[in-house]
This record gives structure tokens, sequence and C-alpha cells, in this order.
């Protein structure tokens, strides 16, 4: 398999800058293309109804989604291999002299080594003999400890996903071996955010990839096919330490122009009442995006069968929590130096400042508690104007605020996939722009922030 990946963090102080930057980095990076072999086979043993060796079998693959055809012979020793990208395949098996066999749907995860052993019958070859034997999916050649989490099960799994969007590396710490939380990720007690991380077989950075929640999440659950944790003893192709691997393979396009849409949404009309809280939360979270995928036709190239697809997606999340809090507040008439309602202290004017004989000192309290106009600073004047007026009677707890803390993050991706004769290739772009707006009480001089970041690969 041959993958591209271009893996770099960028943080920018505002997000509007286009995103054109992405689009000239996929056109730039669109002509090359970085060779890796794919871990994913098939192999068995090819004999006869009595038990001998079959050579120079005709083994042939095909993909049931894009109809590629992917094709090898039995060596010397009557055994093939056959190495392919994720996907269902039909197995055929055919030598002359003898039936042909088929062995239908059979599946192809990511990182599987599947064993498929046949056995051919003698006859005419245009005579086919369709199996249903089971793919054994053993590796009693290998040590390597595996957890493959497929699409259906990241899809359809109900996670609580609050104040983030719903991420495929959220089930990794449903795999056997992993410890993860807020700052570090682990596999069977490894040093952090040390594991190899491949996506479509390309590696990838694991502190910028973030497996430990941390910086860009670039890993939506939407466009990932299935994933697979190495947890122990990984194989040599796996790993670049022996701290365990993460595998991701994203979706590809097939023969037909297919898509989809989904939208996860919660609010204060849907949401039941925790039963701790004496009101339904505030929170309001919108999830959604689209795909589309399909076939790239090149008129010139095409006989019948595609060769070349395309996979895109849109996810776009939006979170928004809120928050209400009391607080003390000075009145308008404070404001304007004027504190002679019940209840508060006397004021004394500093400049009044004398000794009172005794060793200390005293002062001469402001006529009606009331400060002079000329005497309140130009700066305390304009912090005092920025905060609201009292919303509440009274001297205390005055004032009902509320605060917003508003997520958005958008992700988006394009990959472009090219089955060649004996392997493939693959190029992707994702980019993901992302940002919080925290919304205070008192306005965005006194309590608000923005924080806006931006990653792609």
């Amino acid at each position: 398999m041959m993958s591209l990946r271009a893996g770099k963090q960028i943080r920018l102080k505002n997000r509007l800058k286009p995103c054109i930057q992405g689009v000239s980095v996929l056109l730039l990076t669109a002509a090359v293309l970085v060779g890796q072999g794919t871990a994913n086979r098939i192999s068995g043993l090819i004999t006869d109804s009595s038990g001998g060796i079959i050579t120079n079998a005709a083994v042939t693959a095909e993909e049931k989604a894009t109809g590629v055809v992917t094709k090898t012979t039995s060596n010397d020793r009557g055994y093939y291999l056959l190495q392919l990208p994720i996907g269902v395949y039909d197995i055929l098996v055919s030598n002359p002299g003898f039936q042909s066999t088929v062995s239908e749907k059979v599946p192809v995860t990511v990182g599987a080594a599947i064993g498929l052993n046949f056995t051919l019958q003698v006859g005419s070859t245009q005579e086919t003999v369709q199996v249903s034997a089971e793919a054994t999916l053993l590796r009693p050649d290998s040590s390597s400890v595996q957890t493959t989490v497929d699409n259906k099960l990241v899809m359809e799994l109900p996670l609580a996903f609050s104040g983030r969007s719903r991420n495929s590396a959220s089930f990794l710490t449903m795999t056997p071996g992993y410890q993860g939380n807020t700052s570090v990720a682990r596999l069977n007690g490894g040093v952090g955010w040390n594991q190899s991380i491949t996506v479509d077989g390309a590696t990838v950075s694991p502190a910028s990839f973030a497996t430990g929640n941390q910086g860009q999440m670039i890993v939506p659950s939407f466009a990932v096919q299935e994933f697979q944790v190495v947890g122990n003893n990984p194989e040599a192709q796996d790993g670049r330490t022996s701290n365990g691997a993460i595998k991701y393979a994203l979706k590809s396009g097939t023969n037909s122009l297919h898509g989809s849409a989904f939208e996860f949404l919660r609010n204060q009309a849907l949401d039941a009442r925790n039963f701790f809280s004496p009101v339904v939360a505030l929170d309001n979270q919108h999830e959604f995006g689209v795909e589309l995928g399909g076939p790239i036709v090149i008129p010139h190239l095409y006989n019948g069968h595609n060769r070349t697809f395309f996979y895109m997606y849109y996810d776009g999340y939006r979170f928004t929590n809120t928050t209400t809090t009391t607080y003390n507040l000075l009145t308008p008439a404070m404001r304007a130096g004027n504190f002679s309602a019940a209840g508060l202290p006397a004021i004394y004017d500093p400049n009044t400042t004398q000794p009172n004989g005794q060793g200390g000192f005293t002062r001469t309290p402001y006529p009606s508690n009331t400060i002079p106009a000329d005497q309140i600073s130009p700066i305390s004047k304009y912090y005092a104007s920025l905060f609201p007026d009292p919303n509440r009677p009274g001297l205390t707890s005055n004032y009902l605020g509320t605060s917003k803390s508003i997520a958005q993050d958008d992700q988006g991706l394009i990959k472009v996939n090219q089955a060649l004769h004996n392997g493939s290739a693959s190029l992707s772009y994702n980019v993901e722009p992302q940002g919080v707006r925290n919304v205070g009480e008192f306005g965005p001089i006194l309590s608000g922030s923005i924080n806006d970041n931006r990653g792609q690969r």
C-alpha cells in the first residue's frame, strides 16, 4: 500500500485566515506518493483431494465494493500470499485439470493476517466449486495481541460526548492494555505518547496526533472505517518502539456513488434532567456531517473497471455550555461616589489624615458618605463603567450573571485512492479549524476570551 501524510500543526490567532492554504498544500503534494507495504494479508496452502501440493495455481481476489482484482500464484511449496487493502473479497483459485474453487465474502480488516486453505477437486476448469469455509484469524506465528474496532461499533455505540466532538480516539480506552487520561495515553504501562500510529499505512506523530486528548484530535469517527490497537509485542512493520501500535484505516470510495448524513442533537427540549440537578442543563450540543464517495472515471483509462476512487466528508460540531452565578456589583449611585445607603460603612477622606496624638492617625468622614466627583480616579471610573448595573435588589448578590462557552469545530477530508496491479496508492488531506469563545458575565473586555487553532494532516 502507498500513502502520503503531511503531519504538522499550525496555531492561528485568526481562524478566518483563508483555507486556501490547505488546498495549496493538497495541490503541491498531489503528485507525490510515498510507498509503504500493507500488513493486511490472506495466505494459505493449495492442495488436491489427496493432500498433494499444487504449484502455480492462479489465485484471484476481487474486492466486492470496487471490483478491483488482485492476482498471485502459489509457490513451489503450494503456498500463496495476497496483500490487500481492507475490504470484503471473493477469493478464486484455479488450475488446469481442476475445478475452480471460490470462497466468497472474506472480510479483510486493518492489520489482518488471515489463513485460508483451498482443496481443488479434479475436473473441468469451467466448473466452479463454492466453499463456505470460515477464514481463520488466528496467528500462531505471531505473539502480538491485537484488538480491531470496526465502523459499525464506532458509529452505533452510545457514548456520553459532552464538550467535544465524537471521536474515534475515545474508543481506545475500551481496548485491552490501554491507559489514558486528559494528558497522557499509554499502552500496557509504556511511555505516554510513544505508540506507533498510522493512518492508511502512513506514520504520524503520536504527540501531534494527540491520542492523549491534547492538541488537535483529527480522528473523526464518521470517516474511520476501522482501527486496530496492537497492545503487546508489535511486529516489526507495526512499530518503531515496543510500546504498541494504533492503526487507523479511513473510508474509501467504491464503484457506485454513495453518500450519507448524520446528526446528533442535545438541548433543553430533548434532554432529561440529571438526577442530582434541580433543572435541566442549559447545554446545547449539535454535531452534524455528510459524506460522499464513488469512482473517478478517467475516459482513456476506463475499460469497465474503475481503479481510481474518491471519498470526502465534512463534520461540524457546535457546543454551548451556559452557567449562571450571582455577584456583588456596585449600584449606579456607588459608581457616582454615593455610599449613603443603609448598612454601608463610613468612608473617610484620605486628604484629612492627621496624627491623633496617641501614635496613630485619624481621618474625617465624607459628608453624607459621598465621595466628591473630583476625587474619583478617571481610571476607576472607566473600569467601573465596564460592569453592568445590578439586575437584582439589594447591595449583595444583586447581579445574576450568565456565562457561555461556545465551542466550534469543523473537520474536512478529501481522499483519493488508486488501485495498482500489486497494491494500492492513496492521497488524503485532512483539515480541522476549531475554536472556543467564552462570553463572560461582564462582557468580552472583562470576562471574554477567544482560543482558535487549526490542525491539518
